[in-house]
Formats: structure tokens, sequence, C-alpha cells
């Protein structure tokens, strides 16, 4: 299989976000959600209908968040709203997504996720995925 072939993609404040107006029935959509809170991590549920690939918190003790992220297949073409969470939180909340075309990914050969945390001034140093072989779309 190729490389996913990318429709495009949006970021909205809040839980929300809407797709562009390019996608069709069978498309992969994938949903990030990052939240900014204060002391206490916040919880992120998954609403109905979506996959979690990954939950990460961050906890440093006074600027805590949280970045999920999952996916659906959509089951309906054009722009279209999706909230993929909803939060224990009142902090500040980004939620955006990327789409992917209809027979450009398989979602049945997603690699296991992994995150990491760094409290200090310095990048995370990212820890490792196995399984990768072949053409993958990698967040980081």
């Amino acid at each position: 299989m190729t490389a996913p072939v990318s429709r495009g993609g949006s970021v909205s404040s809040g839980l929300t976000t809407t797709s562009p107006a390019a996608p069709a029935i069978g498309d992969l959509v994938v949903c990030l959600t990052w939240e900014r809170a204060g002391a206490g991590v916040p919880t992120h549920t998954l609403q109905t209908n979506f996959v979690e690939i990954i939950s990460h918190a961050h906890d440093d003790g006074s600027t805590d968040g949280r970045l999920s992220c999952a996916y659906k297949i959509a089951t309906s073409a054009g722009a279209t709203s999706y909230q993929p969470y909803t939060t224990s939180g009142s902090g500040t909340v980004y939620t955006g997504c990327i789409v992917f075309a209809i027979s450009t990914f398989d979602v049945a050969s997603l690699p296991t996720s992994a995150g990491n945390t760094q409290t200090n001034n310095v990048a995370p140093n990212p820890p490792s995925v196995t399984g990768l072989t072949g053409d993958f779309v990698v967040f980081s």
C-alpha cells in the first residue's frame, strides 16, 4: 500500500472541530485533542464511534495537560463536525483533525502507540515504536 493521501485538516478552539469540505464516506478521520490545565491532569472520555489511538498525560504539578488521539471512519461526505472526547477539566482545549482518503490507509495495521513527557525546558526524546515497515504517517 502507498502512503496515505491527506484530504486536508483543521484545528479549532474547544472540543469540536470541522473537517475540510473534501472528505468522502469511508475516509479516515484522525482527531487530536490537546488540553492545557493548571495543577491536575484532566481526563478525556472517548466518545461513541471513535477508536482511541493514545491518550497521554503531562503531569509536572503546575501546568498539566493531556493529548488524546482517536479516529473514526467518515459516514458522511463534506465538512462534518467531530468531537472525539469530552473532558473533566476546564483548561484551554484545542481539537484538530486530518482526513485520509479511502483506500490509502489500513487501520488494521496501526502499530503500537507510545508517548513521552519531559518536564524541563528540553524537548523529550521520543520513545521507540516498533513494527514500522512500509509507509506510515507519524504524528510527533
